[in-house]
């Protein structure tokens, strides 16, 4: 029974947002005094940030090695034009195709993440003002 009710407390710490930024006296109940409330919202803030940030880098990454990768096909097609036979042409038309695919799909998830991560964020700072454990910077 013990060990299911610690099971259970750890599960809803894993749910709420707030788990990991509280100091251990507001994961025990105690109120938060106004510059740990504060510190607590721009903790949660800038790890929302931190996140938003490296998808976007990661995305980014991958698209810069797809266009990287491309072009270097590309110049070695180019510099070969003459000495390729048909199924060199297919291969090299294939690929093109293909990563030409890869790289829209993943413009469109920089796009979208772009579009989504000023969302996400105002969303998370209207979360941490309604939050009733951060009362105390809607006071002020």
């Amino acid at each position: 029974d013990k060990l299911d009710q610690r099971l259970d407390a750890d599960s809803s710490l894993d749910r709420d947002y707030l788990a990991q930024f509280l100091p251990d006296t507001a994961k025990q109940g105690k109120h938060l005094t106004r510059d740990a409330a504060l510190k607590v919202k721009d903790t949660c803030l800038k790890a929302l940030k931190e996140r938003l940030i490296e998808r976007a880098n990661i995305i980014q990454s991958r698209l810069d090695d797809e266009n990287t990768a491309l072009t270097k096909k590309q110049q070695h097609y180019a510099r070969n034009r003459d000495h390729n036979d048909p199924n060199e042409e297919k291969e090299f038309e294939k690929y093109s195709q293909d990563a030409l695919f890869k790289i829209r799909i993943l413009e469109a998830r920089l796009k979208r993440h772009e579009d989504l991560a000023m969302a996400k964020y105002k969303e998370m700072d209207h979360k941490l003002r309604e939050d009733p454990r951060l009362a105390l910077l809607r006071n002020s």
